[in-house]
């Protein structure tokens, strides 16, 4: 029989009255079929009636939930229940009782909620009329939608909702109710023109027009989630009706406002029942039965009791007869692979996208909003969901939803771009589905096919055909108005290249500057990057634009070119380049130990020009053994270096050790050198300093190797990229680079000596020291650092460059007039001061006692003031 329930509902334990409740009327046949005469009214007079037992509430309730439950005690049962008074305002009530339908005319089928046409999260009864979805972790942050299997395309039709419980504070929780047309979205309240709907949480009717969204009426002031109301929702498409074209709310049987228009867009299409909801349980009621919760002041037929001429049944649903399948489309950052994905969806709205920019969609159709701020590796494929929920940001719900599509009875295409490129990654995927699913590859590698190259002219023509449609529309309403266009606004859109080199789809919007996928994931993952085949799990390999021979050699070549191209992501000096870099430091502290001891113990000799003898440079560079002991004497090969060549020796070993560190490091064949791009990255990577070519006064790699001459060489590899490169073998002692350095040196004092003004060498200094750093050897050295060399002779008196000769030359002719300065300061000139005590100093006894030239200026005489270098023996 039937049971009444008279009493009301309070915040405790409501779900399970609610559902003996539906269970009733789910399970009753029409009264007359199961009572006899006077058992209708028997029962009518035998209420139950049901008594809840008290408890403390908010025991077991949610965070907020609790404080949220006793206020509502506090306002009293009375308020759980919509008043008739409490509708802002009184309507007359225009609506006729709608006549009976003939015997069989209605529709044959049960009008309920589609599990086939709903998000992932939602879950239904066996009947389809009790829904709810996930609410823990992300998903209490994500809206929930979910469509009816009947539309109604003419008539007058009412279907019923009652919010059987909330899973969360009221803060989270949310309600639209509405219709909207097959196949849209289910995301009232997205922007979309296919949808009108009441907010519940706003207290609003809303509806789109091509234009801007419109709130026409307001609700009651207390939210329906928390009334435990029946909502009915009556949709007038009866054109004979003083309301056709209209939607209107009831709340427990009342009228809550005037009939809303429903936008003339939607003149003609069918309208589904649609609900969006966040963080609820729902009941909806469409008929079934005869069953109708809250009499109206009229008579109405619910959508179950839909005549056949006014249904329509086009929203999504599962071809018969046909698998569920998997589909991983498989192709190339930037090379239309999102374009492939949203043409399949097109064309096949009954598969379900899983990806993560379709986590992005759904998080923002929520309400959450993308931060400005987003990570360097935000992409289409692997967006920065960056929306201040971490639980959202941090895509926990990823593991969920692939878990949930296991157990669907629908298809998915899994647009995941990287992932479907990495063979583990392709079968972890596909091994997540049942083996009753047909597990698909779709390859699309390499230059379109011609009918994709339509298909995308297709798209640019209808596109700018918009575009042209709507300027003339504004340049018509401005005209009409009196209005004045900007010169932006006056210009005509530029028609689209159509041309055979167009391939793809241009980005717009905010995805214009967005690649496919970030340098930096492209970087890490290419290398692995692989095509599919049937042995990973798939019952079908498919290629679209090229045969598969032919995809596999354009991967091939892609990622050789990538190699070409793109930083080594991850990469760190091994201990093989640290063990090098070791026993260069040591070999630099012994030559600066050497070279200091040798200029402190060495007495400079003359040759009988006057010019300082070159003792290095009269050793054979062939016949030495021991650059510290290069004649047998203690002379160093090194002796006669000068900052210019300890500069160029300090370069030409740390780029030879570079190239040959990366190759070593990076261990890839298909990486032969290193590209001239990339030498500031990974000098940085590896010396732990800044690669800055202007310390030497050039401006790139170009200038350095002209500058330093030997061992470097810059080579063309593949694809037109330059690489820097090293003529000696990686295992060249440092004494090989000792020789070249010393005999660049000798060759360029010859030029010097022969009048050749280009050889001299105009090597920047650097700055004197700070405390923050030190500078040695041309580079900037950080405080800790031992990379570089200080000049090993910074005990001489004075040292000069063979750049500096000349300008010691010319020395007594600048300073010709000095002999005039003496008779002016003459009493500075005979302080005593400058006589006796330098006179005799213990040591100085030859400088004070050279012979004094014209003017008394004897320093002009001192050895240091003309280079070593100067001039050589005949024949050295």
């Amino acid at each position: 029989g039937r049971l009444k329930f008279s009493g009301e509902w309070i915040v405790r334990r409501p779900l399970l009255l609610c559902l003996v409740h539906w269970h009733s009327y789910r399970h009753m046949a029409a009264p007359d079929a199961i009572l006899g005469e006077g058992d209708e009214e028997e029962l009518d007079d035998q209420n139950v009636e049901v008594e809840l037992e008290e408890e403390e509430v908010g025991a077991d309730l949610e965070e907020g939930e609790a404080e949220d439950a006793a206020d509502m005690l506090e306002e009293g049962e009375a308020d759980l229940v919509v008043d008739g008074q409490e509708a802002p305002e009184e309507v007359q009530e225009l609506e006729q009782d709608s006549p009976k339908g003939k015997a069989g005319s209605q529709v044959g089928h049960e009008v309920q909620l589609n599990d086939f046409d709903s998000t992932l999260d939602v879950i239904l009864s066996s009947n389809g009329t009790i829904v709810t979805s996930l609410s823990k972790g992300g998903f209490k942050y994500l809206l929930s939608g979910v469509r009816a299997n009947t539309g109604a395309k003419a008539g007058r039709y009412l279907f019923e909702l009652e919010v059987l419980e909330r899973l969360a504070p009221s803060r989270l929780c949310d309600l639209r109710v509405g219709v909207s047309t097959a196949k849209s979205s289910l995301f009232l309240g997205d922007g979309s023109l296919e949808s009108v709907y009441f907010h519940d949480s706003a207290g609003s009717y809303v509806f789109a027009e091509p234009g801007r969204p419109t709130v026409a009426h307001t609700f009651p002031s207390r939210p329906l989630v928390e009334r435990r109301s029946v909502i009915g929702v009556l949709v007038n498409l009866d054109a004979s009706s003083p309301n056709a074209n209209t939607l209107s709310l009831f709340v427990d049987g009342v009228r809550a406002g005037k009939p809303q228009p429903i936008p003339s867009h939607l003149a003609g299409k069918a309208l589904y029942p649609t609900v969006t909801f966040k963080n609820i349980t729902l009941a909806l009621n469409f008929g079934v039965g005869g069953r109708q919760l809250k009499a109206l002041p009229f008579r109405c037929d619910l959508f179950g009791q839909m005549q056949k001429a006014d249904h329509e049944c086009g929203s999504f649903c599962h071809p018969k007869g046909k698998p569920f399948e998997v589909i991983l489309p498989v192709g190339l950052p930037d090379n239309g692979y999102f374009d492939f994905v949203d043409r399949f969806l097109a064309d096949h709205p009954e598969v379900t996208e899983l990806s993560d920019r379709k986590l992005l969609e759904w998080a923002r159709k929520s309400g959450l909003a993308q931060s400005t701020s987003l990570k360097s590796t935000h992409c289409r494929d692997r967006p920065d969901l960056a929306t201040g929920e971490a639980l959202i940001d941090s895509k926990a719900a990823r593991p969920m939803l692939r878990r949930l599509a296991s157990m669907a009875s629908r298809s998915f295409i899994c647009a995941e771009l990287r992932s479907n490129l990495v063979k583990e990654e392709r079968e972890e995927l596909i091994n997540h589905f049942p083996q009753t699913f047909k597990k698909t590859a779709v390859v699309i590698v390499g230059t379109p096919s011609k009918e994709w190259r339509t298909w995308v002219h297709g798209q640019l023509e209808a596109a700018y055909a918009k575009k042209l449609s709507d300027w003339e529309m504004k340049c018509n309403m401005a005209e009409a108005a009196g209005d004045e266009l900007t010169e932006e606004e006056k210009k005509k859109p530029c028609k689209p290249d159509l041309s055979d080199k167009v391939l793809f789809l241009p980005k717009e919007g905010d995805e214009a500057a967005l690649p496919d996928l970030a340098p930096e994931l492209l970087a890490s993952w290419f290398p692995r990057f692989s095509l599919p085949a049937k042995e990973e799990g798939f019952g079908e390999v498919s290629y679209r634009w090229l045969d598969e021979k032919a995809a596999k050699e354009h991967l091939k070549q892609w990622v050789l070119e990538r190699k070409a191209t793109t930083l080594v992501e991850g990469l760190q000096p091994s201990a093989w380049f640290a063990e090098r870099m070791n026993s260069w430091k040591e070999c630099r502290m012994e030559l600066r130990r050497r070279h200091a001891e040798y200029a402190k113990t060495r007495t400079p000799q003359q040759t009988d020009d006057g010019e300082a003898e070159d003792i290095p440079g009269s050793i054979s560079l062939a016949e030495v053994k021991d650059v510290h002991d290069a004649d047998g004497q203690g002379t160093p090969l090194y002796g006669s270096f000068r900052y210019e060549d300890w500069v160029i020796l300090a370069w030409r070993w740390e780029l030879h050790l570079l190239v040959h560190a990366f190759a070593h490091d990076v261990n890839d064949p298909d990486r032969p050198g290193l590209p001239i791009e990339h030498i500031g990255h990974y000098y940085s990577l590896f010396f732990k300093m800044k690669y800055d070519p202007k310390k030497l006064g050039v401006a790139d790699i170009f200038g350095i190797i002209k500058l330093i001459k030997e061992p470097l060489q810059v080579t063309e590899g593949s694809f037109n990229i330059s690489l820097l490169k090293s003529k000696l073998d990686v295992d060249t002692p440092v004494i090989e680079f000792i020789k070249q350095v010393e005999a660049y040196r000798r060759d360029r004092c010859r030029r010097v000596e022969a009048g050749d003004e280009s050889a001299q060498l105009s090597i920047p200094r650097a700055a004197p020291a700070k405390a923050a750093g030190k500078v040695t050897n041309g580079h900037a050295v950080q405080k800790g650092s031992t990379v570089g060399l200080k000049r090993p002779l910074a005990e001489e008196p004075v040292k000069r460059s063979v750049v500096a000769k000349t300008s010691v030359a010319k020395a007594p002719v600048a300073k010709m007039p000095v002999p005039k300065v003496p008779a002016g300061k003459a009493p500075v000139a005979k302080a005593p001061v400058a006589k006796a005590p330098l006179a005799k100093v213990p040591g100085k006894a030859p400088v004070a006692k050279a012979p004094a030239g014209p003017g008394g200026k004897a320093i002009a005489k001192v050895p240091a003031v003309k280079a070593p270098i100067a001039k050589r023996k005949p024949g050295a």
